[in-house]
């Protein structure tokens, strides 16, 4: 039998958010313009910092990484990202 999953039921972590809510500050509107503008700042200091290439992969591999990445309920060029930069980031030695 399948466990039927309501959609309106939090998991742990969901329910953990709601339950503290209260203890969330409001920012007084100069305050939150600054801070979204930061976050706009930061966010475009990582854009800047990436460079977009294009790659020729084997069918096969693409669907692995896929499906590896639904697992992960990532998507799966984000997934990508994440491999070559682990691989990137890991001392010469480790591979």
């Amino acid at each position: 039998m399948v466990k039927q999953i309501n959609p309106y039921e939090l998991d742990a972590y969901e329910q953990e958010i709601e339950d503290n809510m209260h203890l969330a500050e409001s920012l007084a509107p100069a305050e939150e313009k600054l801070l979204m503008a930061q976050l706009v700042d930061i966010g475009n200091a990582h854009n800047a910092a990436r460079t977009e290439i294009n790659l020729s992969l084997r069918s096969s591999d693409v669907k692995t990484i896929q499906h590896h990445a639904k697992k992960l309920g990532i998507d799966y060029q984000t997934y990508l990202y994440m491999l070559v930069h682990k691989h990137a980031t890991t001392p010469h030695e480790a591979i």
